[in-house]
């Protein structure tokens, strides 16, 4: 009989071929949570991915159908698709007032001198921007991957050597390692600057303003000033609030320093307004507390529209379709 049937047969040093068995079960059952965790996990992604196409699709068929130009359809989807999805948006609403014109299309499309466009068709495009799984770090090969076959054979092994494992293998066939799809849960669904072209393109969804609708200068500075000053005081309201808190006698260590951190935070913020840095300040605040901006942006057009300008509050078009879903 040879060693290892020896062993699995409980005759070697007692109840070690038992060991053996139950680390083989262990390591099997993990694995499976794992790898079923993986598989969920990429096929979600998988169905955002497909979704995600399915609308930048349609946004580019429905661009170039009311004469937006190959190259700026290319720029775009080259540079930043999500941008695609919401000049698509606000081509829409342009058309449903009737103000949706090739020259407005185009005129929103500002491309730098140093751009120059893709060799390469729109879907394929699209295919690059919309990638099934992005690529994951690899994982630092555990310390207890090393020592002899006899020590591995009757050693339980930890997490970190079986998460190596999972994560660095195919996961059911889905074409990506595990540490991909992990990485890829949290990737946005459409990436930016696939084909490495020079030069920027941006885009300024300004130019389809309602002109019914157009609002002067001092109401928009009495706009911005009013979200401003809501903002203000939650900070204050806050502030004040947590500082109360911390005579509360039954916060762990950690609560306490995570209410002190966040303390520490608004009395930043505060000093930022005050100093000038408004801009960062309020974009922050806004992060933090995005039911103020939220109630403006969805109830009132003057309040949608200050939020929009960049020159207000900061925030970029990524921002904005964050918080909004624009």
């Amino acid at each position: 009989m040879s060693v290892l049937n020896t062993v699995l047969g409980g005759e070697f040093f007692g109840g070690l071929g038992d060991r053996m068995r139950e680390n083989r079960e262990y390591t099997k059952t993990k694995t499976d949570q794992m790898q079923t965790h993986l598989l969920q996990t990429g096929l979600k992604r998988q169905n955002e991915v497909a979704s995600a196409r399915q609308k930048l699709t349609e946004a580019t068929d429905f661009l170039s159908s009311k004469g937006l130009d190959e190259s700026n359809v290319l720029a775009l989807l080259d540079t930043n698709p999500r941008e695609v999805v919401r000049l698509y948006n606000a081509a829409l609403k342009a058309e449903a007032r009737g103000d949706l014109t090739a020259t407005l299309l185009n005129q929103s499309v500002i491309t730098s001198a140093g751009y120059t466009t893709p060799d390469m068709s729109p879907s394929e495009l699209i295919k690059a921007a919309t990638p099934d799984f992005v690529q994951g770090s690899d994982l630092e090969k555990p310390a207890e991957r090393e020592g002899s076959v006899l020590q591995k054979m009757f050693k339980t092994p930890g997490i970190q050597e079986i998460m190596y494992d999972a994560y660095s293998s195919d996961v059911l066939g889905l074409g990506a390692k595990g540490k991909d799809i992990q990485a890829s849960a949290t990737a946005d669904l459409f990436q930016k600057g696939t084909t490495g072209s020079s030069g920027s393109v941006e885009t300024d969804l300004g130019v389809f303003a309602d002109q019914d609708d157009e609002y002067d200068t001092v109401q928009k500075r009495d706009m911005r000033v009013q979200i401003q000053e809501e903002y203000n005081e939650r900070l204050k309201s806050q502030k004040i609030e947590l500082i109360n808190s911390l005579d509360n006698t039954t916060l762990t260590d950690d609560e306490k320093k995570i209410v002190e951190d966040r303390i520490r935070k608004l009395k930043n913020l505060e000093e930022m307004i005050n100093s000038g840095s408004k801009n960062r300040a309020y974009q922050e605040l806004i992060k933090m507390y995005d039911d103020i901006a939220k109630h403006y942006y969805n109830t009132n057009p003057l309040g949608r529209l200050v939020l929009n300008d960049s020159s207000n509050f900061g925030l970029n078009p990524t921002e904005i379709e964050d918080l909004f879903g624009e």
